[in-house]
């Protein structure tokens, strides 16, 4: 059992060396925006996305709009901005805020190039930090220069949120709570509808992260992506080894399945789920050679450390660094019988106990692959505690589907301009039936769903199980495309 290395060597030797160029021109902290000159456009294919846009374009105007969006910097991303700008954005009013796990770096030059202000957040992460206080802080210095520059245009335009995780909707009502009323927000992660919950909103919230085609549709592809991301992270896992699956919702349930399928014994802890009726989380972790955490919120910490097996490896394939308080993790020694050799492009390798690791880039922790000596264990860090989906590359999901979860997105960004009422808004089901309708002829489907799991969705966002609606008929969709 052990990590393959050369598809991931080749993406850390191409960010290390993008990474540095961003750290020489623009610097480490804080906002930064000017001509980079090396952006590679992507040259991306997303009909669902070209015809979604086109379907709502006559209802939105971001001409008076300023910008703050927290995303994935991948290469859908950066389509779903190109959009924005058709819809009347000026970049120069737009602060983008990644995630450094997530981050493509051509992408942040092509966002630089084309007059967007990108925080030095989304490339750059410090080991001993949680990731989210650092983002919570790039909040924070977004929303104050938007709101400095929003006060210098005359304070009558609209700021738009684009919230991935909660924090920049958040922060908003904690530090600009006088301004709230010019304030409009989408929020695309259960995560952030999380974060939201102890809020009292003062401003319109469409929810897409509950909608029926994110939790039923978009959900299934992020678990098949954690699937093929750690086939190519870790390679062949040996199937005599026991694994922990720590949260049994959508993406948990994927990663078991893909586990049993290898015929590799899978261990759940849901006590959420399970009403608790489970083993004790203790013992199931003393069998447990791998730990998948699916959960969205931390479930490991230094109380479980001396029950982690000796050579456990620890999986997150939720949110941030949040599942194993990775930070904590990240700053214990090594191992002394770790062997470590740094190759040409400063990039490190190591054996231990006969087994080669790929470690990866030490300036770039949220794909680095952390051995260290925890409680007399070795523990094995995978991606530094960030989720493995996630390479840097610029692809997570294949474009055939991650075309639906950016057009989810667009979609609520569109709902989100013209939103008059206050608090979480559900997302439009007239939207999202166009989309699956456009999804699944995209994807070789009929219009009515030959797939019955594309068909079902669960009545309203937060109400009981119904009847899935019925697909439109082309002629509604064609009314709806002009």
């Amino acid at each position: 059992m052990h990590p393959l290395s050369s598809t991931f060597s080749s993406v850390a030797r191409n960010n290390r060396s993008e990474r540095r160029r961003l750290f020489k021109t623009h610097g480490k902290h804080g906002l930064v925006s000017g001509r980079v000159g090396v952006g590679v456009e992507a040259g991306v294919t997303l009909p669902v996305l070209d015809a979604m846009a086109h379907a709502l374009a006559p209802d939105v105007d971001l001409g008076d709009c300023f910008l703050v969006a927290s995303m994935h910097l991948l290469q859908d991303s950066d389509a779903v901005l190109r959009k924005l700008e058709r819809w009347g954005l000026d970049p120069r009013n737009a602060v983008v805020l990644g995630k450094p796990y997530s981050t493509n770096l051509s992408v942040v030059a092509c966002l630089l190039d084309r007059g967007y202000t990108v925080h030095s957040s989304s490339y750059s992460m410090d080991e001993r930090l949680p990731l989210g206080q650092a983002l919570e802080a790039a909040a924070i210095d977004a929303l104050t220069a938007t709101v400095a520059r929003w006060a210098k245009a005359g304070g009558r335009r609209k700021i738009l949120l684009v919230d991935d995780g909660g924090k920049l909707i958040r922060v908003a009502h904690d530090h600009f709570r006088g301004l709230v009323d010019v304030f409009a927000s989408v929020e695309h992660t259960s995560r952030g509808i999380f974060e939201l919950e102890s809020t009292d909103l003062r401003m319109p919230v469409v929810d897409v992260a509950r909608s029926w085609t994110k939790r039923n549709v978009e959900s299934t592809y992020i678990g098949e992506s954690v699937d093929a991301h750690l086939e190519r992270r870790v390679g062949r896992i040996d199937p005599s080894k026991t694994a922990l699956v720590v949260g049994y919702g959508a993406i948990g349930k994927a990663v078991a399945a893909c586990l049993r399928r290898r015929g590799i014994e899978v261990l759940v802890h849901d006590p959420a789920l399970r009403g608790g009726a489970d083993a004790p989380y203790e013992r199931l972790l003393e069998r447990a050679d791998m730990v998948f955490g699916c959960s969205g919120r931390t479930t490991l910490n230094e109380a479980h450390w001396p029950h982690l097996k000796d050579g456990v490896w620890l999986v997150s394939c939720s949110s941030l660094d949040l599942e194993f308080a990775a930070w904590k993790i990240r700053s214990q020694p090594r191992p002394p019988e770790l062997v470590v050799r740094r190759d040409g492009s400063d990039l490190e390798h190591g054996s231990l106990r006969g087994q080669a690791l790929f470690l990866g880039d030490r300036e770039d922790p949220s794909h680095y692959w952390y051995c260290v000596s925890l409680a007399g264990r070795v523990v094995h860090l995978v991606n530094g505690g960030c989720p493995v989906n996630f390479t840097g590359a610029g692809v997570s999901l294949p474009h055939a589907k991650s075309d639906l979860t950016v057009s989810l997105l667009l979609s609520g960004i569109a709902q989100a301009s013209n939103e008059q009422r206050i608090g979480l808004v559900p997302l439009g089901d007239e939207p999202q039936r166009l989309l699956m309708f456009l999804h699944r002829r995209a994807i070789g489907l009929g219009p009515d769903g030959a797939d019955a799991g594309l068909g079902a969705h669960e009545g309203g966002q937060h109400g009981a199980t119904e009847k899935a609606d019925p697909a439109p008929s082309h002629a509604a969709v064609g009314s709806a495309a002009r």
